[in-house]
């Protein structure tokens, strides 16, 4: 995807979006995408974190991105990250 000019950096962004949440806590966007790093375990080194997630996708207050989410979290609990599509 893409031309190749830019090398994905998981590190960096966390960096980014936390370093927005020390500018305002509620931030949806930060909130949601730190959300979606805990929950897919893309932070690096630390797994995936379903609590961290559900934190700052409450934070996000009314963001539809942070909902769905939340939604996917309840509707596959009590394992948010159950990867056997059978289950789901």
């Amino acid at each position: 995807m893409g031309k190749g000019k830019m090398e994905r950096n998981f590190a960096r962004a966390y960096e980014l979006f936390t370093k927005s949440l020390e500018i305002d806590k509620k931030d949806q966007t930060a909130n949601y995408c730190l959300g979606l790093m805990h929950m897919l375990g893309l932070i690096p080194d630390q797994e995936p974190d379903a609590d961290m997630a559900l934190k700052h996708y409450l934070r996000a207050g009314d963001d539809a991105r942070a909902y769905n989410a939340l939604g996917v979290i309840y509707y596959v609990a009590p394992d948010p990250f159950e990867t056997d599509p059978v289950k789901l």
